[in-house]
């Protein structure tokens, strides 16, 4: 009973957290960086995930075997982030992930509940062209450990890792493209070094509602240390068989699909449902899916402030409004930051060069 009990308390605090932090990430596999950047600005987020399993991904792909005796694998994710923008090209984030995590089987029923990892990284906006490329670096320490005699569920592979990568994206008018390739390593255990990859689109649907989908998934691309039956026999102990952590030389393909509300450049909220499609040595199973993303608007002066208003004036007093024809995307503004950014500093630069002279 008690344990029920501590499973309800965690879901509901993540459930509150979701609906009232302040700010608080991607429904997406992979959390991107905001598609806005300026000096002096913070982010917050949090993703929660629903995940239930009752088999595996075979040796062979496209096949999965039920958990024995009817078992099942169940976990309630929730990953904490903080981000800082030092400048509009650099920006440090940290935070950490909480999982209630329940493996039922025949004789027994064990729950836990965790902070499972801690992590820490960095962003460096590469170029605004074309694409928004953004490389990641990201380190990871888990609380959770693994050792060989545990009996309660786990809730992530239980060794430090390093994760670096390149996220890239392209916000059009009604439309933002998205993507991710990068490298999984865990530094610790011996486990398989994997390729993560994502693909995302979002359309805007309506004026403040976005439709999104993604493929994302991963591979193996160098061997565990250990053997298949290594794995299996703690998976089985603690997990009740589902190999969702822990797992040996793994590769998943996964789809997920959401509908958000975005009233601005500073809020997204989303809500999402995914489905295993196919994979090897990892569970196949189905996530419910949220997150609330939070981008401070950057502080302006008063100058700054002045500035824009008299640019408006001037626009506005030479150009007749037809408002069924200029209707703004949320995504495109997305991409006219970067423009007003490079715009201003090579205005301050002249209006300094005019000082001096």
């Amino acid at each position: 009973m008690n344990q029920h009990k501590l499973f309800a308390k965690l879901s509901g605090s993540l459930l509150l957290l979701l609906l009232f932090t302040p700010g608080a990430s991607a429904v997406t596999a992979h959390d991107a960086p905001p598609g806005r950047w300026s000096k002096g600005s913070f982010g917050l987020s949090l993703n929660t995930e629903y995940f239930t399993s009752k088999a595996n991904y075979d040796i062979e792909r496209g096949s999965y075997k039920k958990l024995p005796l009817d078992s099942s694998y169940t976990s309630i994710e929730g990953r904490l982030k903080a981000r800082f923008n030092f400048t509009s090209r650099f920006s440090l984030f940290g935070g950490a992930g909480l999982v209630n995590a329940r493996a039922v089987d025949p004789l027994n029923e064990k729950v836990t509940n965790q902070v499972s990892d801690l992590f820490l990284g960095a962003d460096f906006l590469l170029t605004k062209k074309v694409f928004h490329v953004i490389p990641e670096i990201q380190v990871g320490y888990p609380l959770d450990r693994v050792d060989a005699n545990r009996t309660e569920p786990l809730t992530n592979d239980g060794y430090p890792y390093i994760r670096a990568g390149v996220f890239a994206h392209r916000p059009f008018r009604k439309f933002r493209l998205g993507g991710y390739a990068g490298f999984h390593v865990p530094l610790e255990g011996g486990l398989a070094k994997r390729f993560h990859y994502e693909v995302t689109g979002d359309y805007l649907l309506f004026q403040y509602i976005t439709l999104g989908l993604g493929i994302n998934g991963y591979e193996t691309v160098m061997n565990d240390d250990l053997t298949l039956a290594d794995r299996v026999i703690l998976t089985t102990r603690a997990n009740a068989g589902s190999q969702r952590y822990y797992a040996f030389d793994p590769a998943l393909i996964e789809a997920r699909m959401w509908i958000g509300y975005r009233a601005n450049e500073t809020l997204w909220l989303r809500l999402g449902y995914g489905k295993t499609l196919d994979g090897m040595h990892t569970a196949e199973g189905q996530s419910v899916l949220a997150s609330l993303a939070y981008n401070s608007i950057r502080p302006t002066s008063a100058f700054d402030r002045t500035r824009r208003r008299s640019s408006q004036d001037r626009a506005l007093e030479s150009f007749e409004v037809d408002v069924e024809k200029t209707e703004k995307g949320i995504f495109e503004m997305e991409a006219e930051e970067g423009s007003l950014d490079d715009a201003e500093r090579m205005l301050e630069k002249k209006n300094q060069e005019q000082q001096d002279e």
